[in-house]
């Protein structure tokens, strides 16, 4: 986790955002192994609300331990349970696990954010 994932972890902590929520996965001796951040989105083009994962993070005690798998089927709860037709996540180009896991829980990619240094 870099450090404006923790501040915006702690921010959210500090005063939550309607329709947002946040949850962190432990072991049976609460051992820290992952943590959740959801909120509330809208669709751009048809202003739906949507569930958003913001953040998803493995701990490195919860690596392959299949903590992001249930982080993530965790998510689609929450979204299920809020009666939310769609889920939506961000994962950078490089990051191929995540990308490879995202994919086998059924999401595909929808639009490509392109950015250039000016």
């Amino acid at each position: 986790m870099n450090a404006s994932v923790a501040e915006g972890f702690a921010k959210e902590l500090a005063a939550p955002t309607p329709g947002s929520a946040f949850f962190a996965a432990v072991d049976d001796d609460g051992t820290p192994l992952g943590l959740l951040s959801l909120r509330t989105d809208h669709d751009y083009f048809t202003k739906e609300p949507i569930a958003h994962i913001s953040d998803i993070v493995v701990a490195r005690a919860g690596e392959g331990r299949g903590v992001g798998r249930a982080l993530l089927a965790f998510a689609e709860q929450w979204a299920t349970d809020g009666d939310y037709r769609l889920m939506s996540l961000n994962v950078f180009a490089g990051n191929d696990r995540a990308r490879r896991i995202y994919e086998e829980a059924g999401y595909e990619v929808e639009w490509t954010r392109m950015v250039k240094r000016v």
